[in-house]
């Protein structure tokens, strides 16, 4: 359901933004009327009213400050580049013997395109403070159960074991510590004929991907297995699948041959 504003509030708004910036006339709105709204809520409701606050674009840029005096601003800029903006609103109010919020600070720093300076990274040459601490260190029992160095945990598989890939359905085989696993059928076909070449893969001639004999696996580009599979090709029984591969290349360079003819006409 739409929020429904006063002719009270609207008044409020239409004559506060004449004078205050989005973040103070909130501010200020919430505290007279005892609501809650954000500064995209405000923002939206006078977009919808057409109310405008009257000033130039760059208005705002030109060095005259509305609710600051310049020795305030220049206080703000020095105070923000090593203070956050909460203890920049602080240590103003205490210089000033005012009572400005951090919405106020914070929306003047952003009016006036003030930035802290800060990038969230140590600076080259810092040293953190907890340089030399091994960390957290929890008491009682904790280190009991911890691992000790060296420890090989249960679920541990040796080099040379074996598993089921759960997408592919063929074997894997584990080549390397610590996680190192590729495919029995590839690691077969290279202890024959080297490493797959570039746009190539090794399929099963019979279809049985647990068969990784190497009398049942076949080197084939990738383009040639994809017109293999388009035209049923990869059905094929196993003494046929060369053959197979063969048609596949042949329907290539036949498409080939058909759109360089069509180019040329």
């Amino acid at each position: 359901m739409r929020y429904k504003y006063t002719d009270e509030m609207v008044r409020f708004m239409a004559a506060g933004f004449k004078k205050w910036g989005i973040p103070e006339l909130t501010e200020r709105f919430n505290k007279k009327f005892g609501t809650d709204k954000t500064e995209s809520q405000l923002k939206s409701a006078m977009s919808n009213r057409k109310i405008r606050c009257g000033r130039k674009t760059n208005e705002i840029t030109r060095g005259e400050y509305r609710l600051f005096t310049k020795e305030q601003a220049e206080f703000i800029k020095r105070g923000y580049k090593k203070w956050t903006i909460e203890r920049t609103t602080e240590e103003f109010n205490k210089r000033f013997g005012d009572n400005k919020t951090v919405s106020q600070i914070r929306g003047f720093t952003r009016n006036h395109g003030i930035l802290s300076g800060r990038t969230g990274c140590f600076e080259k040459g810092l040293i953190p403070h907890n340089k030399g601490v091994k960390g957290w260190q929890p008491g009682g029992r904790a280190q009991e159960g911890r691992f000790k160095k060296g420890n090989m945990p249960m679920q541990h598989r040796p080099v040379g074991s074996e598993r089921i890939d759960s997408k592919g359905g063929f074997i894997m085989v584990k080549v390397a510590e610590p996680r190192k696993w590729r495919a029995k059928h590839v690691v077969e076909w290279e202890k024959h004929h080297g490493p797959v070449p570039k746009g190539h893969c090794v399929t099963f001639k019979d279809n049985d991907q647990l068969n990784w004999e190497i009398d049942n696996l076949m080197l084939a580009t990738r383009a040639q297995m994809a017109v293999m599979n388009r035209f049923k090709l990869n059905l094929a029984p196993a003494e046929l699948k060369d053959a197979a591969k063969t048609c596949a290349e042949l329907i290539m360079k036949t498409g080939k041959l058909r759109r360089e003819a069509n180019e040329q006409r």
